[in-house]
């Protein structure tokens, strides 16, 4: 191998030296890049999980949290649902989660059951329902 030979070899290789710094140091600020949208994601994903769980949770209720749900009267540990002409709905509902409570028979003996049957709420009316909606005028 000659003089020229080694020179240009030399060259060469420092070229493809140099050329090869720069992509290295581009693909760092790009890794860089990549790994901080990455941390923004995982945020962003863990957001969407929550704001699920809490669309998930407040479908089970029957009302949105816009309605005046803590202005539900209670008579006897049944809640009353407000009309927006005035007065309540004569059905009562739970007071956990304002669902319809039913009942087999409406008997002082048989329970009034949450139609939510996750919530598993009972109660009894010792006078009948309809003691208890007669309460409902006095407020």
């Amino acid at each position: 191998m000659n003089l020229l030979e080694s020179i240009d070899r030399l060259i060469t290789e420092r070229g493809s030296a140099a050329v090869l710094d720069k992509h290295n140091a581009f693909l760092k600020t790009q890794l860089e890049s990549i790994r901080e949208r990455v941390v923004e994601l995982e945020k962003e994903n863990s957001n969407l999980k929550a704001e699920i769980a809490n669309l998930a949770n407040s479908k089970n209720r029957p009302e949105s949290s816009d309605s005046q749900l803590d202005k539900w009267p209670e008579i006897e540990g049944a809640c009353f649902k407000p009309l927006a002409i005035g007065g309540y709905e004569k059905s009562p509902r739970c007071p956990i989660c304002h669902s319809v409570l039913s009942t087999v028979m409406p008997n002082p003996r048989v329970p009034y059951e949450c139609s939510n049957k996750t919530c598993g709420y009972k109660i009894y009316f010792q006078h009948g329902l309809e003691s208890v909606v007669a309460q409902l005028s006095d407020l």
